[in-house]
């Protein structure tokens, strides 16, 4: 059993006196990058200790920011790949979709399979004891538990500041799953700092940031995923939805209105989808009729992580002040993911 403690922007040093074997960093949060996260990694580094990092989430009331979110996270932990454990921190902070069993499902699979595409990691869930049970089954077959439960309280209810050995004497907490990581206090040593313990040891931290938990929490190596199967090829004028699509981004891909869509596919405004709100993966889209092809109205660029107004005009053999005024920029070195960019 590994013993240790995860950290933000909010510890502005490594405590690594709490640390005795582990430090997990926050990487980030929403498409934001945590600025002490390679402060931290690199001191626990020199110091010798495992490392893990993770990404806080923070979904949109629609749930359909997953991707992006991942995206960032795993644009900003290329040089931890393979030596850090990859975590997503889902809570109630910041996150639109809280309560909302099947929006919270989708969202956190969603993340955790494209980290997986790209890495080829699967990253295990932080969650609270309250919450696993509501989101956690989402990902169960591919990815480990890191638990926050932290039910120790005194008389006047407040959180018992438990050291490490009292968390081992206690025992991690009984659950349907077993753990991966037990997050038993945020007050270690009465200060604000969250300790935890990690159910394996050095073999398996290092297991599992190459993608096998098969010797994490006591686990056996989880069911494999049923295998992915490429959709039939769409007819000509038809998308196929893929996992962070919305409407608005389909019809700018395409070079379309949203009236146009809304035409084109009134079944995908109806109730069911919320009034074109709420679609899946899976369902097509027509982005065009035989009469009306739906031929491009104009050229849209959609915003990466990493894009900059510069970048994309040379891409499209422009400038950016003319990109700038074409989208009415007033800050042109200020543009965000998923932003839709009109071309000349």
């Amino acid at each position: 059993m590994l013993k240790g403690i995860d950290v933000s922007y909010w510890q502005q040093s490594t405590p690594l006196w709490a640390a005795p074997d582990f430090v997990i960093a926050r990487a980030g949060y929403g498409t934001t990058v945590d600025p002490m996260c390679d402060i931290h990694y690199q001191a626990a580094k020199r110091a010798g200790k495992l490392r893990g990092v993770y990404w806080y989430g923070e979904p949109n009331a629609a749930g359909s920011d997953a991707i992006q979110e991942a995206d960032s996270f795993v644009d900003a932990i290329q040089g931890y790949l393979g030596e850090a454990t990859l975590w997503l921190d889902f809570e109630a902070q910041l996150n639109g979709i809280w309560g909302q069993q099947a929006k919270e499902r989708d969202w956190v699979k969603t993340f955790i399979q494209r980290v997986h595409s790209r890495t080829n990691v699967w990253a295990g869930l932080y969650v609270q004891g309250s919450a696993a049970a509501r989101v956690y089954p989402a990902v169960a077959e591919s990815s480990p538990l890191w638990l926050a439960n932290w039910g120790r309280l005194d008389a006047n209810g407040k959180q018992v500041t438990d050291l490490y050995p009292e968390a081992i004497a206690q025992g991690f907490p009984a659950y349907p799953w077993p753990l991966t990581i037990w997050q038993f206090t945020s007050e270690y040593e009465e200060v604000s700092l969250d300790a935890n313990l990690f159910n394996g040891d050095t073999q398996a931290w290092h297991k599992l940031a190459l993608g096998d938990r098969s010797s994490s929490g006591g686990n056996q190596p989880p069911a494999p995923l049923p295998p992915s199967t490429s959709p039939e090829p769409a007819p000509a004028g038809t998308y196929v939805v893929i996992p962070g699509d919305n409407l608005s981004t389909i019809a700018a891909k395409h070079g379309v209105t949203l009236a146009q869509l809304k035409a084109w596919n009134p079944a995908l405004f109806d109730a069911a989808h919320n009034g074109g709100n709420l679609i899946h993966a899976g369902e097509r889209v027509h982005v065009g009729t035989n009469n009306d092809p739906g031929t491009p109205t104009s050229r849209v660029h959609v915003v990466a992580p990493g894009d900059n107004l510069s970048a994309i005009a040379a891409k499209y053999g422009t400038t950016w002040p003319v990109l700038a005024q074409l989208n009415g920029l007033s800050k042109p070195d200020l543009i965000h993911p998923g932003q839709i960019i009109k071309l000349p």
